[in-house]
This record gives structure tokens, C-alpha cells and sequence, in this order.
């Protein structure tokens, strides 16, 4: 051993190592120890120290040794998020991260791959996945590979039932003793794609709709629009078509907007209504021959057809009826329509009536008879039941009007009669506006106009005769008055024929018991007649 100067050593760190900058050497009396310099933390592995002694003498000598130190890593990261990048988002404030797929993606289709790094190192830095449960129960239609970070499809995915999804993701280290975590919060948007028809679900069976008679090619107006699901403009695009139905020829539909108009024109007194089908479409290149553009039959009509008619007709029209009703559909839909495709609209177009007749009275000579004893306000005749009119109800609300009174009497000087011995109310009744004398023999005609609303007009000569109780008779029916008003042209036509006289109903009413009493089941007509070859 060296004395003195000779004996005395230092220590250091060589160069040129990776554990020089991490390590140094320190020297306690005849001994030194290696310690740490500075911060590990990233240094994890084998680090090589090259630990060199130098003794003071001249000349100075040394010697070194090479020291392998192995740093063992820590669990000191958590994973971080890089796809989604969580360093982009604020999931405080909901803005939150989000993937999009179209819809209806197979199932097991990858939709996205979740991405995390740990700085740590081996074990501490490798990475697991994993699909958080959550309330809302999205995450059931997704499943997450644990080593890949795959998030694939797991169910059917539906925009139109569900459109957004909200998953939470967790990446967890494999640190040692204790791993380490991060969660995120995600959402998958679905892209729609056009995979929804046009639907007329739900929308009442037939569909109305009214054009005007009499009006040449006339707009009938819009076909109601058909729900569809499908959110994008390009999928959602409906293409309006004429697939069937009655007279489906006399009509024309423009293909984008569903206008439905006529050609030609409809006479409301011939035709009440047309049934049609209509067909939407998402596929706007349809070719009508595909169509059943015949002119469809009721089932009814179909299987009355089929039996050749009478007896058989009768019965398979009846057995038609039952089926409609065992399966729930109206028989008179046209034959074309299916009501099981939503795709298909039955629309019934109702030929709405416009007042083009007039009122018209059953005669233009019209007749009654009256008791010269009757009292004056006496009602003598209604004549709104001998008033027909084509058109219908709300075109056909008549009033009348007294144009003239002439008066057709054996004797008339002395007599004394009022200008107007008859009035007529605006509902056509007529009633007496003077006592009359019992000497008074003949009639007096009265010129009756009728109108309806839009001044349609027609006028009656209405002959009142002048009778007595022992000229009129009384018939009792076993019918209601409404019933006796049907038939008393055949009862008058074949009385008269019989008896050789002119009858003349002049009154039509409940009956009325000895007692006083009314018997609504039964009805009275007063009649009388003339001679038919002097009146």
C-alpha cells in the first residue's frame, strides 16, 4: 500500500454511460457508495455506472469498475386517451367526444378503435378496455375487445328508434401493486341511411278528398304527405304514383308534390264519388307497369261476378261480406288496394255537388179541394213534397212564392172577396185568408212559384176547389203518413181508372181516433173527385 499522497484515492463517474448523468459516487473515509443523483422516474431498466478511483500520486493511477444498476419501474401514470383525443374535449361541460356510423352496420362491424398510452414502462404501461355499465343502457349494444380496443356493434342499431348513444370507456394499466385508470365519456351518432319506406299508417280508411262537379281537369288538391323516418333530405325524398282503383284512368298525380287533379270532368247526379290508390314511393324511378292500373271491384262485386250472377251471385257476395269482416277489411276498397303495404293510400274523391238544377214540381198542374166552411189561417195543401230537386240537400232548400190569384167561380159578383183569399208561406203551405160562402161553386187557381237558393226556379198552376163534407172522403191506412205520401200517385192513377173520376188528394195526416185521440201508426187522406169531362 502507498504512504502519503500516494495512498490517498478519489472517486467518479466516467463518461460515456447511460447511468452516468443518474448516479454519483461519494467517499467515506477508506470507502465510497454510489448514490442517486437525480430523478429515476423515467428510467426505469438496467443502468451501467462506470465508478473510477484515482490515487494523488505522481504520477496519478487509477482503476474502475463497471456497476449494472436496475432502476425498477413504478405505477406512477394513469392512461391517457389519444383516439378520442380526451385533451380536445370538456366533458363538464358535455362537450364530449363522438364517433359516427350509419345505421343498421352488421353486427360485430368495427365502428371505432379505442386508443390509450401509459408512460409507464412493461406491465405499469400496458393497457386494458373496458365498456362501463351505465342507467341509460346504451352500452348493451356495443361491445369493447379489451386488448385491441375494437368497439364493435353488439345489437341491431336503428337511427329511427335511436339516433345517439352515450358510452363511458375506462382504460386501466396493469401496474403493480396497484393499477392505475381513466375513464371518458362518449357518444355514437347513427347516420341515417335510407332504408325506410314511405308509410300512410294510421291515416283513416278511405282517405276523402272533394272536387266540384262539372269542373273540366280540376285540381282535386294534395294527397296527404306519408311519414318518413329517414332524417336525410336525400333519403326522405317521396315520389307520388296512381297504382289503382276505379276510373284510376280519369285522373293524373304529379309525381313530386302529389297534386291530384281530373281529366275531364264528373257529373255529381251520375257519379257520387270515384275510389283510387295511391302509391308513395322513396324510389322516384317506379315504372307504372308494374301497376295494377285495371278497373278494380269490390270483394263483393269480384265474387258475385265469379258465381255468374242470380242465387250464386247472391251467395258468394255473401260469403265475400264474411270474409271482409273475419279479416277486418272494408269490401268496398278497391281490389288494388292492400291495406297491410303502408305504401298504399285508398283515396275516395267525393264529387261535390253544385246547384246546376232547378227545382222542379212533380206537375205543372197541381190540385186540391177545401171546405167552404173551413175557417180562415185553414191549412189547405204543403207543397214541398211535390217538389223534387237533383241536387242535393245543401243545394236544395226551396221557398216559395204566390205570383197570382185568379179566381174561376160560377157566380163572383156580391161575393165580396178579399184580394188574396190564399196565402203561401215561404215553406210552401197554403193557407186560406178569407171565410167562404157555401153558394161559392168553382175554384180559383193559384200560380205558385218555387226557388232555391241561388234563385233556380219552377211554377205550378194550383187548382183549390171549393167542397163540401159530402164531396170529400175520408181513407184510413195502416201505414205512417211519410208511407202514404209514396204511393198515392199509383193509389190516385188506379182509383181513377177504376171509378172514372179525377181524384184529388187534398189532405195527408196522422189519424185522428173518434175520441180525438192521434194514432201515429195509421194515417187519414181526405179525397174528392171531379168529372173528367167537365172538371
Amino acid at each position: 500500500m502507498d504512504e502519503g499522497l500516494n495512498g490517498e484515492i478519489e472517486y467518479s463517474i466516467a463518461l460515456g454511460t447511460n447511468g452516468t448523468s443518474l448516479f454519483d459516487v461519494k467517499k467515506f473515509d477508506d470507502r465510497a457508495e454510489l448514490r442517486v443523483a437525480t430523478s429515476l422516474i423515467g428510467s426505469s431498466g438496467s443502468q451501467l455506472v462506470t465508478v473510477v478511483a484515482t490515487d494523488k500520486g505522481s504520477p496519478r493511477r487509477s482503476a474502475s469498475v463497471d456497476v449494472m444498476v436496475t432502476v425498477v419501474d413504478m405505477n406512477l401514470h394513469r392512461p391517457v386517451f389519444i383516439h378520442p383525443d380526451e385533451s380536445v374535449y370538456n366533458v363538464t361541460s358535455r362537450f364530449l367526444p363522438k364517433v359516427t356510423v350509419p345505421e343498421e352496420v352488421p353486427i360485430g362491424s368495427v365502428i371505432t378503435q379505442i386508443v390509450a398510452e401509459d408512460d409507464d414502462q412493461g406491465d405499469n404501461g400496458r393497457v386494458w378496455y373496458y365498456l362501463m355499465p351505465a342507467v341509460n343502457r346504451d352500452y348493451e349494444y356495443f361491445r369493447l375487445d379489451r386488448v385491441t380496443g375494437n368497439l364493435t356493434a353488439d345489437k341491431r342499431l336503428d337511427r329511427e328508434k335511436q339516433e345517439v348513444y352515450e358510452i363511458q370507456v375506462r382504460a386501466e394499466d396493469n401496474g403493480q401493486p396497484t393499477s392505475l385508470t381513466k375513464s371518458l365519456t362518449m357518444k355514437v351518432v347513427l347516420l341515417d341511411i335510407d332504408d325506410n319506406e314511405p308509410s300512410f299508417a294510421g291515416l283513416g280508411r278511405p282517405y276523402e278528398m272533394r272536387v266540384k262537379e262539372e269542373e273540366e281537369d280540376a285540381e282535386v288538391g294534395m294527397v296527404v304527405r306519408p311519414v318518413d323516418p329517414d332524417s336525410n333530405p336525400n333519403n326522405s325524398r317521396i315520389c307520388f304514383y296512381l297504382y289503382g282503383g276505379e276510373n284510376v284512368t280519369r285522373f293524373q298525380i304529379d309525381k313530386n308534390s302529389g297534386s291530384l287533379s281530373i281529366i275531364g270532368k264528373f257529373d255529381q247526379e251520375e257519379t257520387k264519388y270515384l275510389d283510387i290508390v295511391v302509391k308513395a314511393s322513396s324510389n322516384c324511378a317506379l315504372s307504372s307497369a308494374s301497376f295494377p292500373m285495371n278497373q278494380p271491384v269490390s270483394a263483393t262485386a269480384a265474387a258475385a261476378a265469379a258465381a255468374g250472377g242470380g242465387a250464386a251471385a247472391a251467395t258468394a257476395a255473401a260469403g265475400a261480406a264474411s270474409v271482409a269482416a273475419a279479416t277486418g277489411t272494408n269490401s268496398d276498397q278497391p281490389a288494388s288496394y292492400n291495406q297491410s303495404d303502408p305504401s298504399l293510400l285508398w283515396v275516395r274523391v267525393q264529387v261535390v255537388d253544385v246547384n246546376d238544377n232547378p227545382p222542379v214540381f212533380e206537375d205543372s198542374s197541381l190540385s186540391a179541394g177545401l171546405i167552404f166552411d173551413a175557417e180562415v189561417g185553414t191549412e189547405v195543401v204543403s207543397l214541398k213534397n211535390s217538389v223534387t230537386d237533383a241536387d242535393t240537400p245543401g243545394n236544395s232548400v226551396h221557398t216559395f212564392k204566390l205570383l197570382s190569384i185568379t179566381p174561376h167561380l160560377e157566380q163572383t159578383e156580391g161575393l165580396g172577396l178579399p184580394r188574396e183569399p190564399f196565402v203561401v208561406s215561404v215553406n210552401g203551405t197554403v193557407f186560406t185568408n178569407t171565410p167562404f160562402r157555401s153558394d161559392m161553386m168553382g175554384y180559383f187557381e193559384l200560380k205558385v212559384q218555387v226557388s232555391d237558393k241561388d234563385g233556380l226556379n219552377d211554377t205550378t198552376d194550383l187548382r183549390v176547389y171549393l167542397i163540401s163534407n159530402l164531396q170529400r172522403v175520408k181513407l184510413v191506412f195502416d201505414k205512417l203518413p211519410n208511407e202514404v205520401e209514396e204511393l198515392k200517385h199509383n193509389l190516385l192513377r188506379e182509383l181513377s181508372a177504376v171509378l172514372g173520376y179525377d181524384l184529388i188528394i187534398d189532405r195527408i195526416k196522422t189519424h185522428t181516433n173518434p175520441d180525438g185521440s192521434r194514432d201515429p201508426s195509421k194515417t187519414d187522406a181526405f179525397l174528392h173527385g171531379r168529372y173528367k169531362d167537365t172538371g
